[in-house]
């Protein structure tokens, strides 16, 4: 999850149904053409749902309420509603603080994964937060086990193309070499950007490999 601005765009109208194609523009511009929750992004808009952030079954008025529409993929749309506690809000709380993301290889499970952890475990809301994360992207039980998998192999690919791109600028600094520099340069800014998929775990690998301390201004 990262921080977005929800006054960024106009709120459209919303109309008798809540999904339409100003809301789902609207909605990708808010949230950066990601679902909200595991920051994966798709080839077409319309390929995303909508999430209802507070549960419309209470109040039928959040159906169709634009501050209650959040762009969420298929899969983390239906598993957040299975259980539906309240969560941290990346249109308001600051996600990027309150959760601390980590990347990394797990000998238990052999495999590189996702890791959410709490800033405050007497936080409700952030312990809902990361324990949710921590469920999207590493259960192993059931049908949605093989939609977990795909994702942490999504996210490898990334990680493995950002950590080739912070080899490839030791090497440039090493060699002195210039035109070099300022392309890896560029392909580490993209890896990182607010803009691109699964933002805060690829940050986190860029500090790992200090990156951030030789870029000032990697992070936008």
């Amino acid at each position: 999850m990262i921080n977005v601005d929800r006054h960024c765009v106009e709120p459209p109208k919303v109309g008798k149904s809540h999904r339409n194609k100003k809301v789902l523009n609207a909605l990708a511009h808010v949230f950066l053409g990601k679902c909200y929750l595991c920051e994966e992004k798709q080839p077409c808009v319309g390929i995303f749902e909508i999430d209802h952030f507070k549960p419309t079954s209470k109040n039928p008025k959040l159906d169709t309420e634009w501050n209650n529409l959040y762009l969420c993929c298929k899969s983390c749309n239906s598993f957040k509603h299975k259980d539906a506690k309240e969560i941290l809000d990346p249109c308001c709380d600051n996600v990027e603080k309150l959760i601390i993301y980590k990347y990394g290889y797990n000998p238990e499970k052999d495999s590189y994964i996702p890791v959410f952890l709490s800033t405050d475990l007497n936080n409700e809301k952030i312990n809902n937060t990361v324990k949710l994360l921590e469920n999207l992207h590493n259960r192993e039980q059931g049908m949605s086990n093989y939609r977990a998998k795909s994702l942490r192999e999504t996210i490898h690919k990334r990680w493995s193309l950002l950590m080739e791109a912070c080899r490839n600028l030791d090497n440039a600094e090493r060699d002195g070499d210039d035109l070099a520099l300022q392309e890896t340069l560029r392909d580490i800014k993209n890896y990182v950007s607010r803009n691109s998929p699964f933002t805060m775990l690829m940050r986190y690998t860029a500090k790992q490999c200090r990156v951030d301390k030789k870029i000032p201004d990697l992070f936008d």
